[in-house]
């Protein structure tokens, strides 16, 4: 297996692991209670809970819908600018996830 397949395919399995914590997941009480203590955690002085299922759906389908596009418009690009796009588009992720969950 080729690098530029292990980190589409490593990505795209992150992207619906947070995909299903945004949709169904969230609502577990087993997550429920993860996401409780990970804000006590914080120490944070937030008037309100943070929106921890629109920012796992966001994250998500960031990361799935980009994903998808890089592999199948990087066919002929070397593995630096592959690698490159790919750590830009998973930190562009994150803090679109990160702006939206607070």
């Amino acid at each position: 297996m080729s690098l530029r397949k292990f980190f589409t395919f490593s990505a795209l399995i992150c992207g619906l692991f947070f995909t299903y914590l945004g949709t169904l997941g969230a609502e577990k009480p087993f997550w429920q209670k993860v996401f409780k203590l990970i804000e006590q955690s914080m120490d944070s002085n937030f008037p309100e809970s943070l929106n921890w299922p629109q920012g796992f759906l966001s994250l998500g389908l960031i990361l799935l819908l980009g994903n998808i596009a890089l592999y199948f418009f990087s066919k002929n690009w070397k593995l630096p600018l592959y690698l490159g796009i790919f750590v830009l588009l998973i930190l562009l992720s994150l803090l679109m996830s990160t702006w939206i969950l607070t």
